[in-house]
This record gives structure tokens, C-alpha cells and sequence, in this order.
């Protein structure tokens, strides 16, 4: 009788430590589900926002042996020359088709009128040390004083299209139509027609020099 009722205290002993295990199991999958459910759950009226994919605006730019298709600009010289960063190296880049009036260099120099105007249009487009410009060339890669001689395309957020910085001096009265043979040719009347379109309304400096004529 002795072992009898000691085996059935042995199983009810056993009976009570499992049914504690198997609380103990419920208790730590509860708690893990829990955990589960907080990590991936988002923040209530919490929106993911789409990666934006690093897209070069200039990819579709001809290439050309002249020069690099897009550059960082790290200086605004005058209206029409900017100079930008090549590897370790920097270049200046005249742009094609277009003139702007002078600006004072030093102290013994004055600077022509609505020059200091269309250096600052330039640098407001293309300034700062910040700005990837795309560039596009035509027959010869330098003129005589050994500058890139470019069309400077600019990416305009919100606008699929490039604008291109030489139309839109002419386009703002900063610069009249500078055209030397070969280079330019193809674009030379429609520069010379947007040219026109400047003059006629009075933009720039068409308006507020007594000549201007680069």
C-alpha cells in the first residue's frame, strides 16, 4: 500500500510539473508574438517613403573626346566661363555661341555694363561648388586661350528636361550671339532669333545699358 500511494504521489507530482511547463511554454510564445507584432508594425498613419532611385540626368548626353558630358562647377568666372573639376585637375569652360559683357578684375579695370548682372545669373544657375552640370561640344574642343568650349546643360529639379545655360543668357538679355566659325553652327539662327527676341522687348541689358553689345 506503502509504494502505492507513493507511485500515485510520484504521478500527480509529475502531472503538476508539466502542466507548470507547459504554462511556462504559452507564457514565452505570447511573449515572443508579442515582440514580433511590435517590431513590424508601423507607427499609426506612418507612411514608408519610396527610395528615389540616383539617376544621372546627363547619362543621355553624347560623349565626346573634348571632355568629360558632366562636371562639378567649382567657380563662376564671368557671364560666359565657368570652371569645373576634371579628377584631380580643373578646366575653364567658354561656352559656345554666346557673349557676355565684361567684369572688373581688378581694381584698374571697370566692369562694362550688365557684366556684373550675368556673372551673377551664372552663378546663380551653376554656383555654389554644388551644382553637376552637363557638357556638350561641337568641332574644335578649345579656343585660343586653351578653354573647353561648350554648350553647359542644367538639371532643373522637377523638369524632365535639360536647360541649357547659353539660351537662357541670350533669353535674359546677359549675353548677345558670339558666333566663330565652325563651332555653333548648327544652333547659330536660333541663338540669333532668341537674340533678337531679347532685344525687342528690352530685357537684361538691352533695357538698361545705353549700348550693349558685347
Amino acid at each position: 500500500m506503502r509504494l502505492l500511494s507513493r507511485f500515485r504521489a510520484f504521478l500527480a507530482g509529475c502531472a503538476l510539473s508539466l502542466a507548470a511547463c507547459q504554462g511556462c511554454g504559452d507564457s514565452n510564445t505570447d511573449a515572443t508574438d508579442t515582440g514580433a507584432e511590435s517590431a513590424y508594425t508601423p507607427e499609426s498613419g506612418e507612411t514608408p517613403e519610396p527610395e528615389t532611385p540616383n539617376v544621372d540626368p546627363y547619362a543621355s548626353l553624347p560623349s565626346s573626346p573634348c571632355g568629360p558630358k558632366s562636371a562639378l562647377v567649382t567657380r563662376t568666372l564671368d557671364g560666359d566661363t565657368i570652371e569645373i573639376a576634371i579628377g584631380e585637375g580643373k578646366e575653364k569652360i567658354r561656352m559656345i555661341l554666346v557673349d557676355t559683357p565684361e567684369i572688373s578684375h581688378n581694381s584698374k579695370e571697370v566692369a562694362e555694363c550688365f557684366g556684373p548682372e550675368a556673372q551673377a545669373f551664372t552663378a546663380g544657375r551653376v554656383g555654389g561648388g554644388e551644382v553637376m552640370v552637363g557638357l556638350t561640344y561641337d568641332t574644335d574642343c578649345r579656343d585660343f586661350y586653351g578653354r573647353l568650349l561648350a554648350f553647359v546643360h542644367v538639371a532643373d529639379q522637377g523638369n524632365s528636361e535639360l536647360s541649357v545655360l547659353n539660351e537662357e543668357l541670350l533669353a535674359g538679355g546677359f549675353a548677345t550671339v558670339l558666333y566663330i566659325s565652325p563651332d555653333g553652327k548648327s544652333e547659330v539662327d536660333r541663338y540669333r532669333a532668341i537674340a533678337a527676341e531679347a532685344k525687342s522687348a528690352l530685357v537684361g541689358g538691352y533695357g538698361a545699358c545705353a549700348k550693349f553689345n558685347p
